[in-house]
């Protein structure tokens, strides 16, 4: 299908994400307990000795490939009968099940990724970034709140009280034609809510700024 459909693929920004998806990802399960212990629910960062760190946007496009940009992959009233063979939604439904929204019984599609892959289907960017990122953060905290659960001990760290609750905006001003690359940089640090398909998850970069290149306050 790549050799057919790469157009639309990286018209929808949709194209690295595709073809990364072939490759094969190798689970190193005790690397994962182990970051999760250090995970707090609360800020979706990891309380390390050293800092506060997290997954952020700018990691989910670089390393995921996705777009940062288009339209949110909510509250869309898409018409579903594109009126054209269907093989290339069906594909993309199914990437998106299997690859990108996880959740469902293997090899079995969800309903809830039909609207997105019509999006797909017709050159249509939407900005999967936030809402990978947002799943990735709930899926954290459950295993997390699961973890303590199973466990008779109490955690081992405490979060530190070194922010502010509410974050401070600064406004620029913007201009007609801002370069994608800057606008997508800009996103990566600005405080803003991550809507996902069945969660919405507060994304805090001000919280990692060393991560983004800007100076960090030391933890307690």
């Amino acid at each position: 299908m790549e050799s057919v459909d790469h157009s639309i693929w990286k018209a929808a920004g949709i194209y690295d994400s595709i073809m990364g998806s072939v490759y094969k990802v190798y689970i190193d399960k005790v690397l994962i307990f182990g970051l999760v212990e250090r995970w707090c629910c609360e800020t979706n960062t990891f309380m390390f000795p050293w800092g506060e760190a997290t997954v952020t946007l700018e990691d989910m496009m670089i390393l995921g490939g996705f777009d940062v940009l288009g339209g949110p992959v909510l509250w869309l009233n898409i018409l579903m009968d594109s009126g054209r063979d269907t093989e290339l939604e069906t594909f993309l439904s199914l990437w998106l099940s299997r690859f990108v929204f996880p959740g469902n019984e293997y090899g079995k599609i969800g309903r809830h990724v039909f609207p997105i892959a019509v999006n797909f289907t017709r050159g249509t960017r939407l900005a999967l970034d936030p809402a990978v990122l947002a799943s990735i953060y709930k899926d954290l905290s459950l295993l997390k709140q699961t973890m303590i659960m199973a466990s008779s001990n109490e955690p081992s760290w405490l979060v530190p009280k070194l922010y502010k609750e509410n974050g401070e905006w600064t406004i620029v001003e913007r201009r007609q034609n801002v370069d994608q690359e800057l606008e997508s940089f800009i996103r990566f640090l600005r405080v803003s809510e991550l809507v996902g398909l069945d969660c919405q998850e507060h994304y805090r970069p001000s919280r990692v700024a060393l991560q983004l290149g800007y100076d960090q306050d030391f933890p307690k």
